[in-house]
C-alpha cells in the first residue's frame, strides 16, 4: 500500500423522475495498491452535513467487479458488477434504507502512474429507480 496520494472522485448523477443533473468532483488523500491478491483504494471524506469522517475502502475484485465500504455516520457495503444487480442497506442515523444497484459498466484500469475505476449503474431505492450515476475514482500510485 502506498504513502499518503491523492484520490480523485467524480460522479454525475441524474434524476430519473425529472432529469435534472448533478456533478461533483473530490480530491481526498488516501493510500492505493495491492492488499494480497486484492488492489484497494482508502480515503476518507468528510460528511457534508455533520463534517463527520467517513472511511471508505474500494476493493477491485476482478476487471469488472468493485466492492465498496463507507463507516461512518452511515456504513453501506455496495458491491458493482458488470450487468448485475445487488443490493445494500444503507445505515444512516436517520433509520436504514434499501438500496440496489444495477450494473451497466465497470472498470478497473491500471495505468503506470494511477489506478482508476469507472461505475455507471442504476441506483433503486425500495426497488424503484432514483439515478443513473456516473463515477470515476482515480488514485495516484
Amino acid at each position: 500500500m502506498s504513502d499518503k496520494k491523492k484520490v480523485y472522485v467524480d460522479t454525475r448523477q441524474k434524476s430519473i423522475d425529472s432529469d435534472e443533473v448533478i456533478k461533483e468532483s473530490y480530491v481526498y488523500e488516501g493510500k492505493a495498491g495491492r492488499v494480497g491478491d486484492t488492489y484497494c483504494i482508502i480515503y476518507d471524506q468528510i460528511e457534508d452535513e455533520t463534517e463527520e469522517i467517513i472511511k471508505n475502502i474500494i476493493k477491485v475484485d476482478s476487471d469488472h467487479k468493485v466492492t465498496r465500504t463507507a463507516k461512518g455516520t452511515g456504513s453501506s457495503g455496495m458491491v458493482f458488477e458488470n450487468g448485475k444487480v445487488t443490493k445494500c442497506n444503507y445505515r444512516t442515523p436517520y433509520g436504514v434504507i434499501n438500496m440496489s444497484f444495477f450494473s451497466k459498466n465497470v472498470q478497473c484500469i491500471k495505468k503506470a502512474d494511477e489506478y482508476e475505476i469507472v461505475l455507471e449503474y442504476i441506483l433503486s431505492i425500495d426497488n424503484q429507480p432514483t439515478t443513473e450515476v456516473f463515477m470515476k475514482i482515480r488514485a495516484e500510485l
